[in-house]
């Protein structure tokens, strides 16, 4: 009979564990899903607003009819998409932030694998920024990651117009200490606005649930003044819903 008790107790204490991490699991899981809902929003708000270009990187590959992730690029094409004028998204890391002059700081952005998983170049994209100091100091204050070297949510998304590009060769050296050739394409850039992304991946899939809330909002940066009902049923198509 003792041993039958604590047989029970040892399998109600079981069931009590399973049940505290399934409903931990999902919680943590929600928590994920609202987050990254929460940056699809305030992403497909600032493409609107600011009318972003957020696929330049699909144009400027060179083979446009193949979908493999690691492509080179094409200059020609980088500088009519780059120098139109026009605002572009440019996801990625802040590699460095120095002294320009009393008022403003210079900010590098190094466009990030992690955060664009989809197109990655044999060439390295970076961005030249200038920006007030105050800006970018109230800016890492409420996000300390992206300075952190260690940190793995450091991402973020810049929207820029491109006012010159500058291209260079880099050695560097590996870890069988031998040197590689990389080339650097440097965009000289105007800040517009600035989001932080943390961890966010700009998946095929991320972007398309991106694209469909500017189609459900009406964007003109993607299909232009449509009434609501073309907008949904573009988006259900996106999504491949029937």
């Amino acid at each position: 009979m003792k041993s039958k008790s604590i047989l029970i107790i040892i399998v109600v204490i079981m069931a009590t564990l399973i049940v505290f991490k399934v409903r931990n699991d999902f919680a943590e899981r929600n928590a994920f899903e609202q987050s990254r809902s929460i940056i699809r929003q305030q992403l497909a708000s600032l493409l609107t607003k600011w009318k972003a270009d957020s696929k330049w990187d699909k144009y400027i590959r060179q083979n446009t009819q193949s979908e493999v992730a690691f492509c080179k690029l094409s200059m020609s094409k980088l500088r009519e998409v780059w120098l139109a004028g026009n605002p572009i998204m440019f996801a990625g890391n802040i590699e460095e932030i120095s002294a320009l002059d009393s008022v403003n700081n210079r900010v590098l952005i190094r466009r990030g694998i992690v955060t664009n998983p989809s197109y990655v170049f044999d060439e390295e994209l970076i961005l030249r920024i200038a920006v007030n100091n105050s800006m970018i100091d109230t800016f890492i204050t409420h996000h300390p990651d992206v300075v952190s070297e260690f940190s793995l949510l450091d991402g973020v998304v810049a929207i820029v117009t491109i006012e010159d590009i500058l291209d260079s060769i880099e050695f560097r050296q590996s870890d069988n200490e031998k040197y590689e050739k990389i080339e650097v394409v440097i965009g000289d850039a105007k800040l517009l606005d600035i989001l932080y992304i943390g961890d966010y991946s700009f998946s095929h899939a991320e972007n398309a649930e991106i694209e469909v809330l500017q189609l459900l909002a009406g964007s003109n940066t993607i299909i232009g003044k449509q009434d609501s009902i073309e907008a949904e049923n573009e988006a259900k198509r996106l999504l491949g819903e029937k």
